[in-house]
């Protein structure tokens, strides 16, 4: 992270730059910390916090970065909008995505979605070259898609489980829940080509 010569490899930053409070978020949900993704502040608690997102090979995977901070503006501004609509606006949709932990559980899929799935190599090529300042329109078009595929179903299941809202839902249910609808979206949180880790894309060849 001290090494100020890896970004000379970027020369398209567009005047813009990753806030080292939003890289620790990218990272920690990479690795599906979802508990301080959803609280990023925790990262930087003490030493031992810091150094399990921020370790020595993080400066290795630099395309990851880009690729990942433009995904995460896209993701909350795409959010926003889906929710937004008609048939969302006035359910219990708002009310279940304020929660940071289902929202997390969200983005992790998401995340794991584009950067795992070979027909969105489009996506990862279009995005991983420069960091953009605001969200993309073109990626928070893309995201709606995938919006589609995940924000109903969720909010059927959270709202039959939760009784409409007046049971609390344990973190056991909803990470088993979670972990079923990644496998129906063909996503592998296990053996799957995964961000800052040593299975993570190589950018090279995929360019």
């Amino acid at each position: 992270m001290k090494n100020a010569d890896t970004a000379t490899h970027y020369s398209a930053t567009r005047g813009t730059y990753v806030k080292v409070v939003d890289l620790g978020q990218i990272v920690a949900l990479a690795k599906g910390n979802l508990q301080w993704a959803a609280k990023p502040s925790e990262i930087f608690l003490n030493k031992d916090n810091h150094d399990r997102i921020f370790n020595r090979t993080v400066p290795r995977y630099a395309q990851d970065i880009v690729f990942t901070s433009n995904l995460l503006k896209a993701m909350k501004r795409g959010l926003i909008n889906y929710l937004e609509l008609p048939t969302h606006v006035s359910s219990y949709a708002p009310i279940i995505f304020k929660k940071p932990i289902v929202r997390m559980h969200v983005y992790y899929l998401a995340v794991l979605y584009y950067y795992q799935n070979d027909n969105k190599m489009f996506v990862r090529s279009d995005f991983s070259k420069a960091l953009n300042k605001i969200a993309s329109p073109k990626l928070v078009e893309e995201l709606q898609s995938f919006y589609q595929k995940v924000v109903t179903k969720i909010k059927n299941w959270y709202t039959d489980e939760s009784k409409k809202l007046t049971v609390e839902i344990s973190k056991r249910r909803i990470d088993e829940f979670f972990a079923g609808l990644a496998i129906e979206m063909g996503v592998d949180t296990k053996e799957g080509t995964i961000p800052f880790s040593a299975t993570s894309i190589d950018w090279g060849e995929s360019s």
